[in-house]
């Protein structure tokens, strides 16, 4: 096993392990000491040893994994360095290997994060099977359900900045978990769910600091400080910084980003944990509507990829503040307490010229102009128990909790200006220059004040895990209670909107062999419409709220010495009531709800190391996501927007080990998406559709001592190709070829 912490009790001499399990410690004094190795999962093994004068001594240990989790709320952090993730603590609120869990989850860790240069969560989607972007913003499909509404942070839910999308800099893993989640997390969409796990303090002293450089004038800084802070390692810290400054290959995008992000953690005894995470980002772009072609031209190479039409004085400005605080007791093997809290702030200023999606000809589109101030909040508490007992030869964890989300704005304003007002721009010569918008006519503004938690989630939900021989059976029920004020966001209304669902869990997992689980898997989904729209009398509601359900089986293993987690997965996913608009041109807000979608699909991943020298991540997807049921005759069977059929993605890397070229290494991978249907038509009433795509990418690193130095190349064939797209006004080209040079120092 590598990253073993092996110590002599009572001194500060120890070594961890490296890939072949091999340890050594130097320069011990000769008399009897305590020998320990310990790894997180896994039962602790104490040696006593004499060691002779000049003596070298061989001391072999084996370690067996714990059933029994040693973190219910993920506190310490994660020494492994695999691509490979073992656990999850999220999917189950309790430690559990992945291996276990009745339920696809796949995860792209900070290494992998690392080795491909990734900043952001839009650049790590294509490590994932069934994952690809809708849009440029925080905006992903998954198993071709769009998944936009909801994100979460160590397992609390938070609301998406959507215009950009999240950054890395203090991320130890992206968990996504398949299908609906209902169960465990609350109203959620089909296709699954985003989590990102914040990297936590060691207990080890080490720092890091990378530089990088590369296309489109970016440069970045990112910085990761984390150690003891007093000799018992009752008291860890962890700091991780970040800054970007940067250009794009599309037309006055550029990117100015700062993160802070300090965790603490104390650790008074083995059995009472708390944890407190503070991320700080602020970000400043010009928000990208994305490049309009000619009107219901086939060709959507009409317009360059840089094509861009906003205006040199639009400006994004988002300030987010996330603090988590996680507390764990344990009072006795039987027995803990856990219990989270999550605060989400977004400040927000959007001034933007825009399309309005309307031409005048083939190559003129209206502008439009929209002045946003937005203030948001977000509150998240989860609270619950946990009870491990035994009847007879059958083990039993049960878990009961509560769970609060309370999410608003405390302020938002937006004043809007007229088509007429703003004009008419060329789609294949936009003019850009600096626009005096105090002469446009502003016909909408709308203020929304003090709405500190407009919507909130109660939630009461058990869980039970038994585990009999080779089969373990999880069940879950949730009651989720939805509300919504009278009069929220000033739409009207005399009564509260309120929306309860019951929502269950069943799975169940079955060894088959030492290394290898088989699962099957029932789960339900929930989605309330949102209370603006139901109180909205032009909306045509109250509407019912969206349901899913998925059946999914499949197969989790463990090979090549348990260094690769390979998993299989076959499902289908059915929604229904789906929300759209009728199309009314004597009403545009007029909705209606389309009968129901279905995804049926194939996934497989394979992560980790086939040798100590050589890590793989591999997945493919086939999904079919079509409309099954609509009053719509003409959209019964057509694919759903932007869910691709086929879908695959890579990356190998291989480092030499020994000889002269020891720590040189190589990656290579690619990302493979084929057609996906928009939302636009043409005029013979042809759904328009983005071409499929294959792209690679690359990597040549080298590491001595405690340096490391990497040249990534992304797009080596300089592919032209669409990362999503909503239609004709507005698509999103990916980038060209593109590299990055980065040196990085361990200490």
């Amino acid at each position: 096993m590598p990253f073993v912490n092996v110590v002599i009790e009572g001194t500060k001499s120890g070594a961890i392990t490296d890939d072949e399990g091999n340890y050594k410690i130097n320069n011990v004094p000769s008399g009897q000491h305590t020998l320990k190795a310990s790894y997180i999962g896994y039962n602790t093994v104490i040696k006593p040893i004499t060691l002779g004068v000049s003596q070298n001594l061989r001391v072999d240990f084996i370690l067996e994994e714990s059933f029994d989790a040693l973190q219910t709320v993920e506190v310490i952090g994660r020494m492994e360095r695999s691509y490979k993730n073992d656990k999850s603590f999220s999917s189950t609120k309790m430690e559990m290997s992945t291996k276990d869990i009745p339920q696809s989850i796949s995860a792209v860790t900070k290494e992998l994060i690392q080795d491909q240069n990734a900043y952001r969560l839009n650049d790590v989607v294509t490590n994932v099977a069934g994952a690809n972007q809708f849009s440029v913003y925080d905006d992903i499909t998954l198993r071709g359900f769009r998944s936009s509404d909801n994100r979460y942070i160590n397992g609390l839910r938070y609301s998406s900045n959507f215009w950009t999308s999240p950054l890395l800099v203090n991320i130890e893993r992206v968990e996504i978990i398949k299908g609906p989640s209902s169960a465990l997390f609350g109203n959620s969409v089909p296709g699954g769910i985003i989590n990102m796990v914040t990297k936590k303090p060691l207990d080890e002293k080490q720092i890091g600091i990378n530089f990088q450089v590369g296309s489109f004038n970016t440069s970045r800084v990112t910085a990761d400080f984390t150690g003891p802070v007093n000799e018992d390692k009752t008291l860890l810290f962890r700091l991780n910084v970040g800054f970007e400054d940067g250009d794009s290959f599309r037309d006055l995008i550029y990117h100015k980003t700062l993160a802070v992000a300090p965790s603490i953690s104390f650790i008074p005894n083995e059995n009472t944990r708390l944890n407190f995470d503070l991320s700080i980002n602020d970000v400043k772009t010009r928000l990208d509507r994305g490049r309009p072609t000619l009107e219901g031209d086939q060709d959507l190479l009409s317009t360059p990829i840089n094509t861009n039409i906003s205006q040199p004085n639009d400006i994004l400005a988002q300030n987010t503040v996330t603090s988590t605080l996680s507390f764990s007791q344990k009072f006795s093997d039987k027995i803990s307490f856990n219990a989270s809290y999550l605060r989400h702030t977004i400040d927000e200023i959007n001034r933007e010229h825009r399309t309005s999606n309307r031409y005048t000809a083939p190559d003129k589109i209206k502008l439009r102009y929209n002045d946003r101030v937005v203030g948001f909040t977000n509150d998240n508490v989860t609270a619950y128990f946990n009870f491990n007992y035994e009847t007879g030869n059958v083990e039993h964890k049960t878990l009961v909790g509560y769970d609060f989300i309370g999410y608003g704005n405390y302020f938002f304003t937006e004043k809007a200006a007229t088509d007429s007002t703003v004009g008419v721009i060329s789609v294949l010569n936009p003019a850009q220059y600096p626009r005096d918008v105090s002469k446009y006519n502003f016909t909408s503004i709308s203020t929304v004040n003090d709405y500190p938690e407009a919507n909130s989630v109660h939630a009461a939900y058990i869980q039970h895990l038994v585990k009999y021989g080779d089969f373990q059976l999880l069940a879950s029920l949730r009651r989720e209670s939805f509300t919504s004020p009278a009069n929220n966001w000033n739409v009207g209304g005399e009564i509260d909107d309120k929306q309860v669902a019951w929502i269950p869990r069943l799975g169940l997992t079955y060894t088959l062999t030492k290394n290898i689980n088989l699962y099957g898997t029932y789960t339900q989904g929930y989605q309330p419409i949102n209370p603006a729209t139901n109180l909205n009398p032009n909306a045509g509601g109250p509407f019912d709220p969206q349901h899913s359900n998925q059946i999914e089986l499949g197969a989790k293993s463990e090979i090549f010495n348990n260094r690769v987690g390979a998993n299989l997965s076959i499902y289908q996913i059915e929604q229904n009531n789906i929300l759209v608009n009728a199309n009314d041109a004597n009403n545009p807000e007029l909705l209606t709800q389309r009968g129901q979608e279905v995804a049926k699909g194939i996934e497989m991943e394979a992560i980790g190391r086939i040798l100590p020298n050589f890590s793989i991540s591999i997945n493919y997807a086939l999904n079919e996501a079509t409309i099954t049921e609509s009053d719509v005759e003409s959209e019964i069977g057509l694919v759903k927007e932007n869910a691709p059929r086929h879908m695959s993605g890579s990356w190998l890397k291989y480092t030499f080990n020994q000889g002269s070229v020891k720590g040189l290494g190589f990656s290579l991978g690619h990302n493979h998406v084929t057609e996906r249907r928009m939302f636009d038509r043409f005029t013979s009433g042809e759904p328009l559709f983005l071409p499929a795509y294959l792209v690679f990418n690359g990597a040549i690193h080298f590491s001595v001592d405690k340096y490391r130095i990497a040249f990534n190349l992304n797009n080596i064939t300089n592919e032209t190709y669409f990362s999503g797209g909503y239609g004709f006004a507005r698509n999103f080209p990916g980038a060209p070829r593109n590299f990055m040079i980065s040196v990085g120092y361990n200490f």
